[in-house]
């Protein structure tokens, strides 16, 4: 049973976003294209296991995709967490390419000509998960069952160099089944630790405290980058230029002709996305190209927007809007990108 769906990580929405208004000949560029390329490599990754995943039977198992948990005050992330009566299973998926050497320690080398890349033991990771999750489990008094941690390598093209070293935590993808099934047979000699009602209790306690992005903070202030490094304006939905100019109520592309109601939501979701959920009127001026300070209010109060204080300085909170957070989730939506 899929009790939390798998979508995509909000961070490649924040770089698709800035890539979308960098300009193409700024030079920090390329390393936002290069670290945005990596990380829905590494989504795709997590999305092959889902196969896999899907040949369990339903309701036989619960699995929560990108749990995301707070253990004395530090966040700790599980890409995927299989949870049966009888045992539990924390999954690190790692969809890493060429080829890669096993050390006797375990490490994991890849040489790019005469550079030696170190990777992190994916196994010491998942393990760290584990000791989380207990951890976290233990402070609240709640149990699960046994839980067993796996390290998955997704790409059927990655190569690996004396796997007579590799740890017997780190499988392909292909093997998931084979390996869980091999659990289920282990762990079928005991009798399950909790009842399925207090199994899905802990499941429900687990999953309120799951922690949801909240746009507080500015991604873009953290990259280093300002206001000044991007195209500002409302995007054309069908020439995707911004040269949207409000008129009348309604924006008119003055590249293509196009007009649109709502091409503002689209605009408005990338401020959240780069700014962070809270802005003051002059900002969405500036943001939007609009002058009167009462165009943007009539459209924050068509959204629904919540206005935090009554001055010229209050701030609006534009993920109270359910349009804008509609927005957001949507391209959350776990595809395939």
């Amino acid at each position: 049973m899929l009790i939390q769906p798998r979508t995509i990580p909000v961070k490649i929405l924040v770089l698709s976003a800035l890539l979308e208004r960098l300009s193409p000949n700024h030079p920090g560029r390329p390393l936002y294209e290069e670290e945005l390329g990596k990380r829905i490599w590494g989504h795709r990754g997590e999305q092959s296991i889902d196969y896999y995943l899907d040949f369990l039977k339903t309701g036989s198992c619960f699995i929560l995709h990108g749990l995301k948990l707070s253990n004395n005050g530090h966040n700790f992330l599980i890409d995927t967490l299989v949870i049966f009566p009888e045992f539990t299973l924390i999954v690190e998926v790692k969809h890493w390419s060429g080829v890669l050497e096993v050390q006797e320690r375990g490490d994991l080398i890849k040489w790019d000509g005469s550079v030696k890349r170190v990777y992190e033991n994916p196994v010491q990771q998942a393990k760290h998960q584990q000791w989380q999750l207990e951890s976290w489990l233990e402070s609240r008094n709640l149990t699960l069952p046994p839980i067993e941690h796996l390290a998955v390598f997704t790409n059927s093209r990655l190569v690996l160099e004396n796997i007579q070293h590799l740890s017997p935590k780190i499988i392909r993808s292909n093997c998931l089944l084979d390996y869980i099934y091999a659990l289920k047979r282990h762990y079928a000699v005991s009798p399950p630790p909790l009842s399925n009602s207090d199994l899905k209790k802990v499941i429900s306690r687990i999953k309120r405290n799951h922690i949801k992005d909240d746009f507080i903070n500015s991604p873009l202030s953290q990259a280093g980058l300002s206001e000044g490094d991007l195209k500002l304006g409302v995007s054309c939905p069908v020439c995707q230029k911004f040269s949207m100019a409000r008129v009348k109520r309604t924006w008119y592309c003055a590249s293509c002709g196009m007009s649109s109601q709502n091409a503002h939501i689209k605009a408005l979701t990338d401020y959240v996305l780069l700014f962070g959920r809270y802005a003051q009127n002059k900002d969405l001026q500036k943001f939007l190209h609009i002058e009167d300070p009462r165009t943007v209010r009539r459209l924050l109060l068509t959204l629904k927007v919540n206005r935090k204080g009554i001055t010229t300085n209050s701030l609006f909170d534009l993920l109270s809007s359910e349009v804008i957070k509609n927005e957001i989730d949507s391209l959350r939506e776990d595809r395939k990108l």
